[in-house]
């Protein structure tokens, strides 16, 4: 994995810390349980050339965001496809 650049993001900058935190999500299991999020996550990067790279962070992290992600390649791409069958194939 490949370390982001450390720069300041102006848009983080204008959003306090406190409030960073609050991102909350409803359940859908049926519960109704609220859950807060934490800011990290992952996803997969299309780069073109039927390459794909993957980058997952902790977005929420201070002083700036932590975001790591691959070297663009083929083998991710194909994970990529693979991902989107599995889950178009569950929601549809």
């Amino acid at each position: 994995m490949v370390e982001a650049a450390n720069r300041t993001d102006p848009v983080l900058e204008l959003v306090d810390a406190r409030y960073r935190h609050t991102l909350i999500a409803r359940d859908d299991s049926g519960g109704g349980k609220v859950k807060v999020f934490d800011g990290v996550g992952s996803c997969f990067l299309m780069t073109g050339g039927a390459q794909a790279a993957f980058v997952k962070g902790s977005w929420f992290s201070t002083p700036r965001p932590s975001v790591k992600f691959s070297a663009p390649s083929r083998t991710t791409y194909m994970q990529r496809v693979l991902f989107e069958k599995y889950w178009l194939r569950r929601w549809f």
